[in-house]
């Protein structure tokens, strides 16, 4: 289920951001309450990353994501 979960989130961006700069990484890998942790970060170049929000799923598939503002 974990690898299902982590495919389904890492999807999200290529579907509704249509931009290969966005990705999702895998944050804490353990389940936190029955949930996995995902930073959206932006990929500025190949050494340089800005991590733009975070994501939680749940094993219910309940999905949340905060963009940050600054």
């Amino acid at each position: 289920i974990e690898k299902l979960l982590t495919s389904y989130a890492q999807a999200l961006p290529d579907l509704y951001l249509g931009d290969k700069a966005i990705q999702v990484v895998l944050g804490d890998s353990d389940w936190n309450d029955g949930q996995l942790l995902f930073d959206i970060v932006l990929v500025l170049s190949e050494d340089e990353e800005l991590v733009v929000g975070e994501m939680t799923l749940s094993a219910d598939f309940d999905l949340s994501y905060e963009i940050f503002e600054d």
